[in-house]
């Protein structure tokens, strides 16, 4: 399975954890949107990008207290269908306009067939969603799947999120299709959905929200992590104390 670093979305970050060895990013149209090719380039040096199309942010993340019309979302899927076609992506794969939560699964048919027509490179990723419900149509349908383990997360038991997980990651399997797991990297389910095409999370991240890094390496905790500003891209460096330095030290 196949790890995809998510988050944190910028030129310099791409460049820097790609130099560190990581080849799999995922990023989202939402902060990908407004920027010019030379800013985007650089993830074409990935062996694999997923681009998100940003509705995870607007819905959930931090623009969710934003009113998003059906209006909205409409200009937002142009949005992206010009930004797919116009830019130059080698080895790139989109997730579809997944509105089955906030809007319908029926209004989410429409977008993705509609995407399909018009998606001039790259792989289509659909996501099954619980409002769904029965998932063998979308499995049938879809070239690269993707299961959304934050809502399974939040909405369902976790033997309930298993057994679903178990049913679309296996039966998509013995289809011969890619399945991916949003926003998820916990060990239990790599280990047992390992044949799974790939997932992706932030938890590479994590130093940055809860100040300590876990690791089994070095059979200790970094618990002394300082963050700085980077006045050019306000983006946090992270570096450690004198005694991990020469350890381990990286800068996003």
């Amino acid at each position: 399975m196949k790890v995809f670093f998510a988050g944190s979305e910028s030129d310099k970050v791409d460049q820097q954890i790609h130099a560190a060895g990581i080849r799999n990013r995922l990023n989202s149209f939402f902060y990908l949107k407004s920027k010019s090719w030379d800013k985007l380039k650089y993830l074409n040096l990935f062996d694999h990008l997923i681009i998100d199309s940003g509705l995870f942010t607007i819905m959930f993340g931090g623009a969710k207290d934003k009113e998003f019309t059906d209006d909205d979302m409409y200009a937002w899927f142009e949005l992206y269908m010009n930004f797919i076609n116009n830019n130059h992506f080698k080895n790139a794969n989109f997730v579809e306009l997944d509105v089955q939560r906030v809007k319908s699964s029926e209004l989410a048919w429409d977008l993705r067939r509609e995407m399909k027509k018009r998606v001039n490179k790259g792989t289509i990723i659909n996501v099954y969603h619980l409002p769904d419900e029965n998932p063998d149509k979308l499995i049938d349908y879809a070239d690269f799947i993707a299961i959304s383990h934050p809502e399974l997360r939040k909405h369902v038991t976790e033997k309930e999120r298993y057994e679903l997980v178990k049913y679309i990651s296996v039966k998509a399997a013995l289809k011969g299709k890619r399945c991916h797991h949003l926003g998820m990297t916990e060990k239990k389910y790599m280990q047992d959905f390992s044949f799974s095409f790939s997932a992706d999370s932030t938890s590479w991240l994590s130093a940055l929200r809860y100040g300590e890094v876990k690791t089994k390496s070095f059979n200790c905790k970094y618990n002394k992590i300082r963050t700085e500003t980077d006045p050019d891209t306000q983006m946090l460096a992270m570096l450690f104390e004198d005694d991990y330095k020469n350890i381990m030290k990286f800068k996003l």
